[in-house]
């Protein structure tokens, strides 16, 4: 009987503590949301153009209010921002009135490449997202997501395979304009499975 009274009191003990509070929010999540253009940090020069049209394909269909891409191009284009990389020059404030949104949605590629050599092939994809309120310029949510696919060569023959296999890969999603889709896909969907977490939390 004494044995039981330590696990008793544990038992108790974990009964009084205080449940989990939610996080109260002074400001409504944003009605509607400009998807920017992404700040290339890679070497490749379509990863930003395939990781933005995959969220926003993401964005409608979770019901999010998201602002047409084309439309927010030739508004950003008519305060002199052409590429992602130029907007830390503009103040959210600033990007709200012109886009007429309650929230931006920021972009990062960090890492959207491929490694082939053979003994070691890599295809990685990494993306970063913040979201901010345009009154405010506050953060509201961020987080990034890596991919990677990897094979290695342990024999001639394997490395011979994997050096092949790479360079048609490579070779193929060139031409049809969809580099890394599975890995940028996969980096997607985490992004935006999270972002609606938030979202319905809120």
């Amino acid at each position: 009987m004494r044995r039981a009274w330590p696990i008793l009191l544990a038992v108790v003990v974990a009964g009084c503590h205080e449940p989990v509070k939610r996080v109260q929010h002074d400001t409504p999540f944003p009605a509607s949301i400009a998807l920017l253009p992404m700040n290339n940090f890679a070497n490749n020069v379509r990863g930003p153009h395939l990781i933005r049209k995959l969220v926003e394909m993401r964005l409608i269909g979770a019901g999010f209010d998201s602002m047409d891409l084309r439309e927010i191009d030739r508004r950003l284009d008519g305060i002199g921002i052409t590429d992602g990389g130029q907007l830390g020059a503009v103040q959210p404030q600033k990007l709200g009135e012109v886009l007429g949104v309650q929230g931006l949605l920021y972009g990062e590629v960090l890492q959207f490449g491929y490694t082939n050599l053979g003994v070691f092939n890599k295809r990685v994809v990494e993306v970063h997202l913040v979201l901010v309120e345009t009154a405010t310029g506050r953060k509201l949510w961020e987080a990034t997501r890596k991919e990677t696919t990897s094979k290695v060569g342990l024999n001639a023959d394997t490395i011979k395979e994997n050096l092949v296999t790479g360079l048609v890969e490579k070779y193929a999603e060139t031409i049809l304009k969809n580099p890394l889709r599975p890995e940028a896909e996969t980096v997607v969907q985490s992004l935006m499975r999270d972002l609606n977490r938030t979202k319905r939390s809120w």
